[in-house]
């Protein structure tokens, strides 16, 4: 997990989250336009929700995000979230790699 630098997320218009996993520490985006879907939605319909994005921003639209981030720490980078990280590896893994399998298998 590599968190995105914070001046980019300061210079985003709008954010667009395309995720079959918790996406981690989400405070890091409030304040800004938000677009929540999948992954499948990512791959298959990215223009549109560009544009949706766009519009968002366009209408000042701010998400609410809430502090609760499936544990997995709160943005300050303290040793807490990195311990619950650690909790299920296992369990982690194999989503992550069954979920990415089942999308790129289209593009196989």
């Amino acid at each position: 997990f590599k968190k995105l630098d914070p001046t980019v997320i300061a210079a985003a218009d709008a954010v667009i989250w395309a995720h079959d996993v918790e996406v981690r520490e989400k405070t890091r985006f409030r304040g800004k336009p938000l677009v929540d879907v999948g992954v499948k939605a990512g791959i298959n319909r990215p223009a549109e929700l560009i544009a949706e994005a766009r519009r968002k921003a366009e209408r000042g639209e701010i998400a609410a995000v809430s502090e609760a981030d499936g544990g997995r720490g709160s943005g300050d980078g303290g040793e807490d979230g990195s311990a619950a990280d650690h909790a299920h590896f296992g369990v982690r893994l194999r989503t992550y790699l069954m979920s990415g399998v089942s999308y790129m298998v289209p593009f196989v």
